[in-house]
């Protein structure tokens, strides 16, 4: 019976070794807004970086939960889910 774990990046938990063929892992990354720049909140970024631009922008940000489609796209190779 296959299992998958699966977040959203506010939980800070990017990878999961979990030690079995049996239960996956998927990170779903919510998206931070500076301007017309969207980030893409990943194991990839930068948080430095972000943070410097969020310090230099003076307009509006914002952040965005991903959108239950981009959850979704994560269930296909689990009978078991935990989201």
């Amino acid at each position: 019976m296959k299992w998958k774990i699966i977040t959203d990046s506010g939980c800070d938990i990017h990878s999961l070794d979990t030690n079995s063929q049996d239960i996956g892992y998927a990170c779903v990354p919510l998206k931070i807004l500076i301007g017309d720049y969207e980030y893409i909140d990943d194991a990839k970024t930068d948080i430095s970086v972000l943070i410097e631009k969020l310090g230099e922008y003076k307009g509006k940000t914002s952040s965005a939960c991903p959108a239950p489609a981009d959850f979704e796209k994560e269930f296909d190779d689990a009978e078991n889910i935990i989201v």
